[in-house]
């Protein structure tokens, strides 16, 4: 994991309520995880952009840097912001695009509006923006616990009841407790290992099969890991564990994956999901659907601009990401980029935007252009200051992405943008900075991606705020609170003045009456002169 510039650390502790306000007191934002490697023990791990938990716990900021400015609010510092993008070793790859004709892209409207009868929704908590998280249930009777709904990764893993103090405050899941868990041995008996390895440490375990319910929908036999270790900053996660949403050339462990035994075991649920996020902390609509989703959402005349995806070709013929083919990325002061067409990622498991390392210079200066900036951090700014973006995607799709949409400023000035490089990858990566400005539909049975507009496409001002929470700005009663003390201290010095002030007038006036009401003082004796003899030169001269 690696880490954002400039933010308060505001997600929340570890096992928090997330509609309370201690939710504002949190140690850390998570960061979106970045898979190094990771690997079932004996195997060749496949590559991914977003890594096997690339998760909505982006942002984290696990190590603070010595760097950090400190004022008036106390904040985690630390050297970029993290999404999740894990590099990858090959510089390009071969991409051929699939699906439909592009006319269908574009003219189709489509709905499907959540009813009582196909209503497999999971809400999720939005903590400030940085990570959305649901629940799932596994095992028979079913144990709850949280998880990062990830399209970046494959795998789902979860912490065990053996892994204890070694997962943190984390919910585990107790295997012994089911009727339906079975472990996974190897060919010579003995259990089968897991293990996947994050740039801020690594979960180790075993492989096990159990049931999983997702939206009301159970699914017998998932293959999972139960991770009985966690390095000392993946027990700081937010969530208990990981449940990949992606295509089986990224899974591991989870084969097949939860994607494939969900439309498997539920053929009459369409074969798609939903992901509407809001920007607003206090709004309860942020959810994952299966099956469905409401355009209503967005606006009565509301409708699905779809993009393609695209894979390798002569390489590889299986699927791994929700890749696209992006035809550019332009700011509305000029600067352009992907003219000749490149690629990107729509990823749930980033909080922002992830640019390749050979854009991400260039894109930083022109974004920051003219004001007083640190790398991603400005100050005396404001989000008007900043210029718009559009991304344009196949086959004639351009979606605006507006400054309030990708930068966080805070009432004192400061501003953070939210973008990270991708760490070696060449793909842009389209995190929940993208879903919150477009309520998204994966359609896994027509290979694309849908984003909702009413109308022309204006960006993320349809609902909520847009962007990041203002999360430095503290709540009202802590302003109260702060002004209370100001003024206590104030009023304790200038009380303290008073009573100097009126002290030493009553040292003056005390000492002055003792001198007029003493008696006058007897005139010193004049000294008797001494006597001198005549001719004592000497005695006249001295």
């Amino acid at each position: 994991l690696t880490s954002f510039s400039q933010l308060r650390p505001l997600l929340c502790g570890l096992r928090c309520a997330p509609t309370e306000n201690r939710a504002r007191h949190a140690k850390s934002f998570i960061v979106a995880a970045r898979r190094r490697r990771g690997a079932v023990l004996g195997e060749t791990p496949p590559r991914s952009v977003s890594g096997a938990p690339s998760a909505s716990f982006a942002w984290a900021l696990f190590t603070p840097s010595a760097a950090m400015p400190r004022g008036r609010r106390r904040r985690t510092r630390a050297p970029a912001l993290a999404l999740c993008a894990t590099a990858l070793t090959r510089s390009a790859l071969a991409l051929a695009p699939i699906g439909a004709p592009a006319a269908a892209f574009t003219t189709e409207l489509h709905r499907r509006q959540l009813s009582t009868k196909e209503d497999h929704t999971i809400s999720l908590t939005d903590y400030f923006n940085n990570q959305y998280v649901g629940s799932l249930e596994i095992g028979t009777p079913p144990q709850k616990l949280t998880v990062v709904f990830d399209t970046g990764s494959s795998d789902l893993w979860l912490p065990a009841k053996k892994c204890g103090a070694k997962c943190g405050k984390h919910d585990t899941f107790d295997g012994s407790k089911s009727s339906t868990y079975e472990q996974v041995m190897n060919p010579h008996g003995t259990p089968a290992a897991f293990e996947v390895d994050y740039g801020s440490g690594r979960v180790t375990g075993a492989q096990a099969r159990d049931t999983v319910t997702v939206g009301g929908l159970k699914i017998e036999k998932v293959k999972f890991g139960e991770v009985d270790y966690e390095d000392e900053e993946i027990r700081e996660f937010m969530m208990d564990g990981i449940a990949g949403m992606a295509f089986p050339g990224l899974a591991m462990v989870t084969q097949p994956t939860l994607l494939e035994l969900l439309h498997e075991q539920h053929p009459e649920v369409p074969y798609l999901f939903s992901v509407y996020l809001s920007t607003n902390p206090d709004d309860k609509k942020s959810h994952l659907a299966f099956g469905s989703y409401d355009l209503s959402l967005v606006g009565k005349n509301a409708s699905w601009h779809y993009t393609p995806l695209v894979r390798r070709g002569d390489e590889d013929t299986t699927l791994r990401y929700w890749l696209t083919k992006l035809k550019g990325v332009e700011l509305e002061v000029g600067d352009a980029w992907c003219a000749k067409g490149c690629y990107s990622i729509v990823d749930s498991g980033t909080s922002g935007l992830g640019l390749p390392d050979d854009v991400y210079d260039d894109f930083v200066a022109a974004v920051t252009r003219g004001l007083n900036c640190k790398d991603v951090t400005c100050y005396y700014a404001s989000e008007d200051d900043f210029p718009d973006l559009s991304f344009s995607l196949e086959p004639d799709n351009v979606f605006p992405l507006r400054a309030r949409d990708y930068v966080s400023c805070s009432r004192w000035g400061e501003c953070v943008v939210k973008v990270q490089k991708a760490s070696g990858s060449p793909y842009w990566i389209l995190g929940d900075v993208f879903t919150e400005a477009y309520y998204t539909l994966y359609d896994v049975e027509n290979l694309r991606v849908g984003f909702a507009c009413e109308g022309e496409c204006e960006g993320g001002g349809w609902h909520g705020k847009g962007g990041y929470v203002d999360v430095d700005d503290p709540s009202v009663w802590a302003q109260l609170l702060v002004a209370f003390a100001a003024l206590s201290v104030v009023g304790i010095l200038a009380h303290s003045c008073y009573r100097y002030a009126k002290i030493r007038r009553r040292t003056k006036r005390f000492y002055a009456a003792q001198a007029a009401a003493a008696p006058p003082m007897p005139p010193a004796p004049a000294s008797p002169k001494p006597n001198v003899g005549e001719g004592d030169i000497e005695s006249v001269a001295l």
